[in-house]
């Protein structure tokens, strides 16, 4: 039986909640893979990111958009890092991780 501090069944319940609302918000399910690397940025934010495979190019939800791999891979990180620049320049290695393990 695994020792629970409060601290951590607290971050579960917090992240089984970001699950709930991220199905709600996208309308899925299927949220895919959890990716094996947190991204943290300079002012201490960590993200946690899922990888999934489009069943389909029409995305209804949030305000979302595609945008070709290689555009993505043409962006440059900035100075100040901040969490938007990090999740773009990880996607490449996101979706390679994600191919390699499905294999």
């Amino acid at each position: 039986m695994e020792k629970h501090t409060s601290s951590s069944v607290h971050f579960r319940l917090k992240l089984l909640t970001a699950a709930a609302q991220m199905q709600s918000a996208l309308g899925i399910q299927d949220l895919g893979q959890l990716y094996h690397k947190p991204l943290r940025d300079a002012h201490g934010t960590v993200v946690v990111s899922c990888v999934c495979a489009a069943r389909s190019a029409k995305v209804s939800a949030l305000n979302s958009r595609w945008a070709p791999v290689a555009k993505l891979r043409r962006r440059v990180l900035s100075e100040d890092n901040t969490m938007a620049d990090l999740l773009m320049a990880s996607v490449h290695d996101q979706i390679a991780y994600h191919q390699v393990y499905q294999q």
